[in-house]
């Protein structure tokens, strides 16, 4: 009885321990933040992907950005960065201003949730 005992005690901080473990690991989620520099200029945000390294993210960033760059260029827009946001203004488009930012799964860029007030 008693050998049983300790074995689920093992088991029991076995399963304590590998999930603490599991929770240290942290993902990374892609997110984007849209404005539009006439009217409205609230930021909205986004998510764009999670991922499970800082690697990971910041490889989809590049290419995310490098692919939005690309298009908005080729609609003959124009394209300014400032840091790490992008400016885009043209003809037929109401200027706008994204920024694109990997950020660890525990920050979420919108804020801290209401408490149901």
């Amino acid at each position: 009885m008693l050998a049983l005992r300790r074995a689920s005690l093992l088991v029991a901080f076995y399963l304590l321990t590998s999930a603490a473990t599991a929770h240290a690991e942290c993902a990374w989620v892609l997110w984007n933040a849209t404005n539009f520099l006439s009217g409205n200029t609230e930021r909205e945000w986004r998510m764009m992907g999670a991922f499970p390294t800082h690697g990971a993210c910041q490889a989809s960033f590049g290419l995310t950005v490098d692919t939005y760059l690309a298009k908005m260029r080729s609609a003959e827009n124009t394209v300014t960065i400032h840091g790490d946001e992008i400016v885009v203004s043209g003809e037929s488009l109401q200027p706008i201003m994204q920024r694109f930012v990997c950020l660890p799964d525990t920050v979420d860029p919108r804020g801290p949730k209401g408490g149901g007030r």
